[in-house]
Order: structure tokens, then sequence, then C-alpha cells
């Protein structure tokens, strides 16, 4: 087939939705498709990265809203590119894609439409309201099949209820032989070692992971950037915790990886639905890591089950994690049994085989296989991309 990838951002990142994107893409093409990824990115002329089975074309990004990136030229890229393909892969929520599909379904009735649901936008988010009533519904309407993480995301969010009948659950993996290789003991006698890996952001709830560290015995190492972190750094200089949190920025994966296996239990303390499953958390999981997270309705609490691999905390309650974590510190055969329990789960539950081969099985079962796999070549993308930069030059 010819599939064509639609996100929001396809750059080396800490977020869950980019690696499980590049997961999904890597997967297919080692299966025989054309698998080609369309995204906003930095920068002021359209840019390729070719490889024989597939392109990355990333469209000028000017800026972001409350994190839907406005892009002018993507419409225009993306009118120009999906008509070539046999299926379109959309990442909900990614503003950009999802208003360009619907400007132009007239002209893609024929072209099949696969979405996987990440996450509500949450009323928090500005236009929420409107977008969900005139966007959201319409979109999801047109799509063929509709991919979701988990039960609980299906059976909260009040756009997915209608549409069940076109819904499959498939829950995130990580690949497991990645985290062995870097596989290390940890050394139970030091201070409490806490991480957060994610992007500075509002529904991330850093800022109530940092208030609850006064006074642990724990040092805290923060993966990750985003618009939060000048006030992060404030927050931390307030409490004088300058010597025991570290903010380490985004990092490349071998590196998170390490992180990971360095941490004893990982903390994802978001304060809303927008976290739909919390990638990081198998992540960490698969590096035995206990893990701590809070109750949303979303898959948050399928991945990490309260008691046996952590804690699951009420969102927004500094004194709850200050608990927690002081438990574990003070508990350190509690915290080994946690480790334990948790890589367990993650092997037995989220290891990526299953979820790359169901995903796999969707996309090839209902579609009409094109015999001429490469169609929608690099020479025909990269015309494509030449055009636009034209438009953007001048």
């Amino acid at each position: 087939m010819r599939i064509l990838t639609l996100i929001q951002a396809y750059l080396p990142t800490v977020g869950g939705m980019i690696r499980y994107s590049a997961d999904v893409v890597e997967h297919l093409r080692t299966r025989g498709h054309q698998v080609d990824v369309l995204a906003p990115a930095p920068g002021t002329q359209t840019s390729l990265s070719p490889s024989s089975q597939g392109t990355v074309i990333n469209v000028p990004a000017w800026f972001q809203i409350d994190s839907a990136v406005i892009a002018p030229m993507y419409p225009t890229a993306f009118c120009a590119l999906a008509k070539g393909y046999d299926l379109l892969h959309f990442n909900f929520p990614s503003p950009i894609a999802e208003l360009s599909l619907l400007a132009f379904s007239s002209r893609l009735k024929q072209v099949r439409k696969v979405v996987t649901y990440h996450s509500d936008i949450v009323p928090a988010k500005r236009f929420s309201g409107l977008y969900n009533k005139f966007i959201t519904r319409s979109f999801l309407d047109s799509m063929d099949d509709i991919i979701v993480t988990s039960s609980q995301l299906l059976n909260s969010s009040p756009h997915l209820k209608a549409l069940k009948s076109r819904t499959q659950v498939i829950p995130l993996g990580v690949p497991s032989k990645k985290f062995a290789l870097h596989s290390v003991k940890k050394n139970m006698k030091r201070p409490l070692q806490v991480l957060f890996v994610g992007r500075l952001s509002r529904y991330k709830g850093i800022d109530y992971l940092i208030a609850a560290m006064p006074k642990l015995n724990a040092e805290l190492r923060v993966v990750g950037a985003g618009p939060l972190e000048a006030s992060l750094r404030s927050q931390i200089s307030s409490l004088s915790l300058q010597e025991r949190i570290t903010l380490l920025g985004n990092m490349s994966e071998s590196k998170l990886i390490s992180e990971y296996h360095a941490a004893d239990v990982l903390v994802l303390p978001s304060t809303d639905s927008a976290e739909a499953f919390g990638y990081v958390l198998i992540e960490a999981m698969m590096a035995r890591c206990a893990v701590v997270s809070t109750e949303l309705g979303t898959g948050t609490s399928f991945v990490n089950q309260h008691g046996e691999t952590g804690f699951v905390l009420p969102p927004k309650d500094s004194a709850a994690i200050h608990r927690a974590l002081t438990k574990l510190d003070r508990d350190r055969g509690l915290l080994k049994d946690y480790q334990g329990n948790a890589y367990n789960r993650a092997i037995k539950h989220f290891g990526i085989e299953c979820m790359l081969e169901m995903t796999a099985n969707l996309f090839e079962g209902d579609s009409n296989k094109s015999s001429d796999l490469g169609i929608c070549s690099t020479k025909a993308v990269s015309s494509a991309a030449h055009a636009l930069d034209q438009v953007v030059t001048t």
C-alpha cells in the first residue's frame, strides 16, 4: 500500500505520540509498504528526508497557539499529496491535519482513512468548545477506522461513545530489547532517584511534583523542554532546590533509556485527560522503575496498577505525591517489589510487537492492496515539496 502518516511533529523528542508514529511507520515499511510522513516543522522551507521506502516531508511551521501548530503551507501540501495514497493515517489531536482533511474531503472520498485517537481536546485549551463541536465530530465521522489506546479512554471520551463500532483498542507498546541492552543494577542505598519525562507544558503537572520535593530524601531529574521551563526554574529557585532538581532538556533515545535505568521511580503527575495513556509509564516500567501517576479516567490507570506497580494519586495534589515518594524512600523493599511488578506487567502487556502487529493488520485487513507499491515515489514527493517552496520563498 501507499500510506501517508499525518502528525503534528516528526522530530526527535520525548513526545509519546511521535515515538508511536515512528515505530508504526518503520514497521509498516518492513512489511513492504510505501510510507511517507507529512508534518509541520520549524524552518522557512519544506525539507525532505527520503529513504528507499518512504519520505518525511516537513512543512514550515510559523508558531503555535495552545500546542496547535500554525503552518499556512500545510493545507496546500496535504491537498497536493493526499489523493495519491491508498490510506491516510491521522494522529488526533493535530488540528492542522484535521482541518486540512475537512477542507479537501470531497477530493478524498476514495482514500481510506484511519486515525489513532491519542487524547481528547480538553476545556483548558482555548477554542476547545468550538473545535470539538464543529471539527472533532465531523473529522471522526469521516474516518473508516479509529484506533484508541485504552478501553478507559474509549469509555470516557464524549466523542467516541457513538463510534464504538468503528473503534478498536490497541494499547501502546515499547521495544523491550532496547531497554534490555541498557540494563543496570539500581543502587538502593542512595537518596531516592525520581524521574520526570515529558513536555514542560500545562497538563503535565510537573509544578506539583516540584512542590512535593522539599523535605524529601530524593533527587529529581527532568527530561524534556517546553513553554513552562522558565517558570519551573523560578519555582525551583524559590524553593532552594537547585542542588536536588536537574533540568536536562531533550535528549537522544539512548541517553533517555539510561536515565530510566538510573531512576528508582518515574512520576507522571498529569492534571487532566489530555494525558490519555502515558507512554513514558511503560518505558519506565520496562527499565524496572516503579511509577506514580494520577487518576484521570484515561489509560494511565490501566498502565499503572495502584498498589502493584506504584501509586495512582488524585491530580493536582503535591501532598499526595510527597507521601507516596516518602513511603517508597523509607520502604525500599516495597520499592523493589513495585519495580519488579512494573517490569513484569510491561513485558506481559505492553511489548511493541503486539501493538505493531494489530495496527498493521487493521491497516491491511480492509484495504485494496496495490500491486504497484512505488507509485508515490520520492521523486513525486520531492516535486510537490519543491512547488511549495516556491510559494514560500515568493
